[in-house]
Parts: structure tokens; sequence; C-alpha cells
């Protein structure tokens, strides 16, 4: 495309993983591997920038798929807040499209859904609107998460608890307010402690995540 003059407003990139071993910040044993994947996101801003100059990123389709040929319910859900937190932090990224809402109906086609076929919700589909993810610093656990319901929801207010909720749960109030929705906020946690976000205003909470 750069040889032959190609001009662009945006370049678009689908970074699915090579294997089902990767996560968005490491692509594994896969030392081998040329195709850019989310887990080698610099390289594709860096590639982008010398063909084309300092275009915009679309990631324009991505996801995990659950299953046979993927991981389970739960490790999809961690692998969501992962990217969310990955592309939020990734300089001339503009967007990341999840691919896709409903598992097909063949087993051996995709199943990155958020929703298995049958339309019962995967734990994706609190991992998604609510996307959840947990490090380390000193002695309290940081959790960045971020609000996908809509433009008004990134300027709201949640609160990071410990899960399940129950009398003593420790909580702490998380401004929504940061760029492009997402928030990092350090809460009291143990190594093993579970952690979620509750949003208020729409009685949801994400996945439980467990403090490293």
């Amino acid at each position: 495309m750069r040889t032959a003059g190609a001009r662009l407003d945006a370049y678009a990139h689908h970074p699915y993983p090579s294997t089902s071993r990767e996560s968005p910040f490491a692509n594994g044993s896969c030392k081998y591997c040329t195709t850019i994947t989310m887990a080698t996101l610099e390289r594709l801003l860096s590639e982008v920038k010398r063909a084309f100059g300092s275009k915009r990123i679309w990631l324009t389709e991505y996801g995990y798929q659950t299953g046979a040929y993927g991981v389970t319910q739960q490790r999809q859900a961690e692998l969501i807040g992962q990217s969310g937190m990955r592309v939020q932090k990734a300089p001339r990224v503009d967007m990341l499209i999840h691919y896709l809402v409903k598992d097909e109906p063949e087993a051996a086609r995709f199943q990155s859904g958020l929703f298995q076929n049958s339309g019962r919700p995967k734990l994706a589909a609190l991992a998604f609107p609510l996307p959840d993810r947990a490090g380390r610093a000193a002695a309290a656990g940081t959790s960045s998460s971020g609000v996908r319901s809509g433009p008004a929801q990134a300027r709201r207010r949640s609160a990071c608890r410990s899960a399940p909720p129950a009398r003593g749960a420790s909580a702490a109030a998380c401004g929504g307010r940061a760029a492009r929705g997402f928030f990092s906020v350090a809460v009291p946690a143990r190594s093993g402690d579970r952690v979620r976000i509750y949003s208020p205003q729409d009685l949801a909470y994400s996945i439980a995540i467990r403090a490293r």
C-alpha cells in the first residue's frame, strides 16, 4: 500500500491473538510470530507511522473464543478488561470493536461472543460494559477500569468493592472522569482478594478479578 501511494484517513487492523495463550500484553511463547497482534501493538503503531505518517489506528475486530477452541469464560472476561486497558494507553488508537455479540451456531466457527448462541449471557457480557483489570502496587491492589455503555457513562462515578458484596466489604469511589472513560484507582487488597467494579447508576457489576 505504501509503494502504491495509498492515501489513508485511518489504518484499520484486526489484532487477533496468534494463540489462546496470548494476552493483550504478552504473546507468550510465540517468539517466531510475524503477525501483528494486540500484544505487539507498538509494532503496528511504528510501522503505520513509517509507511503513512501519524495516522489514526482503528482496531476493527478483536476477541477471544471460548470452548474447545479457546479459553474459559472467566479468562475471556479477564482478557476483555486487559484489551480495554491496552488500547486506552496506546496513542493514536481511536476504537476497539469486539467481535462478536453472539456465538455462531457451529462450534467450529467463531465462539467469541458476549452471549452464547442460545442468548444466555457469558461472563464477557459483564466484562464488556465494565472492563476491569487488576494490578499490584505496594500493599494496595490497583484496579483499572472503564465504562463502555455510552458517552454519558464515562462521566459517571463507580465504586470498587470486594466481591461478593457483604457486610464489612471495603469500597472506594472511582471517579470515572478520566480521559476516554477509563479510570485507575488503588484499593486495599491482599494477594488473592477478589475485587469488582459497581456502577450505581446502572445497578451493574463487572466480573470479579483476583488481586495478584
